[in-house]
């Protein structure tokens, strides 16, 4: 398909906020370059870069024939928000996409989420899966950030009424490369990025409260780039931690507020309004990289951080703030003793016997109606096999070895797509037994066929499960090992 007319307006506009992006910004221009639909434009807005992304980006400027534009901010933002509204404000596309500078589309990412949004006339069309992809690309694992039990087969609009949406909002992660969003919606309520840190969740919510037909599709079209060099992912100080989560709390929070008194909704509302406004808060304040940072700072070390970083936005109020701020981390540091007493417990001998397990899940989709598995051998006689018949559609069986270690040997019987899930055990709060109790391993291998997907010393909660995918032909073999050890808590 030729790319489009230079005077036909594009179909899509997609925006990348571009900061020292000279290692990987080629491959994502690529990726864009092979697309099978051709009726879009890329915006680039440049955050002020110091490498030669900016040569390379000029370099792929007479490929796109016209449809590739390049925009600068005048200084640096430090975060991708104002360089996406600059991109949205210069975009022309009927729809917008996201995409984060190191980061890639399949060749039918644009066509698979376009014909949607045509089809349903929608509004919004959520992704709940994605690909997660190592530093070079080359492997690539089908994952989502939602649990299996909950993820859709086919697409599914959201109900229309906000109040039945608001006890769905976990359904929806706020990453904005999950999304492809009329750009009417977006101009018409004005909705922009706030210029604060984890800024996702109100620009999501926004979509949530305005999109008239918001559809969830289970198509995987963005290839996110597992990249440790990423700046978000680079090592902070427990201070520079504490601030980053109580950013949107201090600068988000009234931002937050304004937009929801501009729904009719929270207006007729107020405790509804209240409840968002409380939960926003709180998942800064629970969130366990937040909770990890001040359990090494005393209260007078977050006051001093919090005035040092914020003491400018805070006006009349730049002690008030720190001062509160401090108190509240006081009483939580209070209530994770209770917590810290209970993961001790975990961490016991006889605890760790009966719940710490290694888990494997491996399900297989064969080409055929007689495709199944064949478990060939496992580890030793602690490791306990059962074929999972709530899994539809699928082959499924759930494997634990209360040894912390896994050997498993099977194979397949027909062709196929063949996934393992390495995840934990289902730990449930003994206050609620509706929430599960995510802990944290330190030591974790996972080798398939002979290579290594994930290395010793990789620390992840067990709620977050490791997903790998590969095509097997019929008789063909796989070995599964896997080990971990449970996070010691030290405190």
């Amino acid at each position: 398909m030729p790319p489009p007319p230079p005077d036909r307006l594009p179909s899509i506009s997609v925006i990348i906020p571009v900061y020292n992006a000279e290692k990987y910004i080629g491959e994502c221009l690529d990726s864009l370059l092979a697309q099978t639909f051709k009726n879009f434009e890329v915006v680039l807005v440049d955050d002020c870069s110091t490498d030669n992304c900016i040569e390379i980006i000029e370099s792929y400027a007479s490929k796109f024939n016209g449809r590739l534009k390049l925009a600068r901010m005048e200084k640096n933002a430090g975060s991708g928000s104002l360089p996406r509204n600059k991109g949205l404000l210069l975009s022309r596309g009927e729809y917008v996409f996201n995409m984060d500078n190191d980061d890639a589309l399949t060749n039918t990412g644009l066509e698979e989420m376009y014909m949607l949004a045509k089809k349903y006339d929608a509004d919004v069309v959520y992704c709940e899966r994605y690909y997660e992809a190592d530093a070079d690309l080359e492997t690539r694992s089908l994952t989502s950030f939602h649990k299996e039990s909950t993820l859709i087969d086919k697409p599914m609009i959201e109900p229309s009424l906000l109040s039945e949406r608001l006890n769905r909002l976990t359904r929806f992660w706020v990453t904005p490369w999950t999304k492809l969003i009329k750009r009417k919606l977006l101009i018409e309520h004005q909705i922009f990025f706030p210029n604060i840190i984890r800024d996702d969740s109100i620009w999501t919510w926004d979509l949530i409260f305005w999109g008239k037909i918001f559809l969830r599709v289970p198509n995987a079209v963005y290839i996110w780039r597992n990249n440790p060099t990423s700046i978000t992912r680079r090592d902070k100080t427990p201070e520079q931690v504490v601030n980053f989560w109580l950013n949107p709390v201090i600068l988000g929070v009234n931002y937050l507020n304004e937009r929801l008194q501009q729904v009719d909704f929270f207006r007729k509302n107020p405790q509804k309004h209240y409840d968002l406004l409380e939960s926003f808060i709180q998942d800064s304040f629970k969130h366990r990289t937040f909770v990890e940072a001040r359990r090494q700072l005393n209260p007078y070390n977050v006051f001093k951080a919090v005035q040092e970083k914020f003491s400018k936005n805070l006006g009349e109020y730049d002690v008030l703030i720190p001062a509160l701020c401090s108190i509240i981390v006081d009483e939580q540091a209070s209530k994770d003793k209770v917590t810290r007493e209970f993961r001790e417990f975990k961490n016991s001998d006889s605890y760790l016997q009966n719940i710490f397990t290694a888990r494997i899940d491996i399900w297989f989709i064969p080409e055929s109606d007689q495709g199944d598995i064949q478990i060939v051998s496992d580890s030793d006689d602690k490791t306990s096999i059962k074929k999972a018949t709530w899994v539809k559609n699928k082959i499924a069986y759930s494997i634990h070895s209360y040894a912390g270690k896994l050997d498993l040997v099977a194979k397949v019987t027909s062709n196929g797509r063949f996934d393992v899930i390495l995840r934990g055990k289902d730990v449930r709060d003994p206050a609620d037994r509706s929430k599960r109790i995510p802990y944290w391993i330190d030591y974790t291998k996972l080798t398939v066929n002979g290579k290594v997907i994930f290395d010793k010393l990789t620390p992840a909660w067990h709620d977050k499960p490791y997903h790998y995918s590969l095509d097997l032909k019929t008789d063909e073999g796989i070995v599964i090992q896997a080990e971990w050890l449970p996070h010691i808590n030290n405190d």
